[in-house]
């Protein structure tokens, strides 16, 4: 039946919800920003400019070459503060037939993060959500219907540690807990990206709220269930 392991789940779902929606991620020179500001500034940091070509036509400029001249100060530091020397003269390119000017690809870590911002957190708190209700509240009784239920949370990993869990008291918590450290991996190495250089702004409570919350997940998920027992009918 659900106990304590639901409640602590809970919690973790509503602090990661208060992350996402309501709290400051970063701070710096006076201004917070939350995750709809970096997940602005991610979003337009992606519209790349040909090398070499200012917005307005001039020579300068490099991968972050944005029009950043609307976004509060914060924002722009986000991906703005390393200083960058002036480039020297390009060179007086001479294109191909058919071509335009040559883009600055995007780096993996720019790309991981546009994806973050647009897809995984979604990810994140939908996988949150389903560790949490199956390993702390709908738990099946029938070991056919926890590996169904254990496949489609867990994939195979998932299958196979409900099928051999005869009474069905580790699996799904198991099966659960893995998802939701998955969760906080990703979670993790988005937020070593946004605050892992020297240039970076600083932490604010959005992102320590938010891994408390997926690290009270993962919690919820080990303390799973409670069993009662109850006397046999005759």
């Amino acid at each position: 039946r659900p106990g304590a392991g639901l409640a602590i789940g809970l919690v973790g779902i509503a602090m990661l919800l208060l992350s996402y929606f309501a709290l400051p991620w970063a701070s710096g020179g006076g201004v917070d920003a939350d995750f709809s500001d970096i997940r602005d500034v991610y979003s337009s940091s992606t519209e790349y400019r040909p090398t070499g070509v200012g917005g307005s036509g001039e020579q300068g400029g490099g991968p972050t070459d944005v029009d950043v001249s609307s976004r509060a100060p914060l924002t722009v530091g986000l991906r703005q503060q390393e200083p960058v020397p002036p480039p020297p003269p390009p060179p007086t390119p001479v294109p191909s037939p058919g071509t335009g000017p040559t883009a600055v690809p995007v780096t993996g870590e720019d790309e991981f993060m546009e994806l973050y911002v647009e897809v995984f957190w979604y990810g994140i708190l939908v996988m949150a959500v389903v560790a949490v209700v199956f390993a702390t509240w709908l738990v099946p009784r029938s070991r056919g219907l926890r590996s169904v239920v254990g496949f489609l949370v867990g994939g195979i990993v998932g299958l196979v540690i409900n099928a051999v869990d005869e009474h069905g008291k580790v699996a799904p918590r198991l099966t659960g807990a893995m998802i939701a450290v998955l969760c906080l991996g990703v979670h993790g190495y988005a937020l070593s990206i946004l605050f892992g250089d020297d240039y970076s702004p600083d932490p604010a409570i959005g992102v320590w709220t938010g891994v408390a919350g997926l690290v009270a997940v993962v919690v919820g998920c080990l303390v799973g269930t409670r069993t009662e027992q109850v006397p046999a009918m005759r």
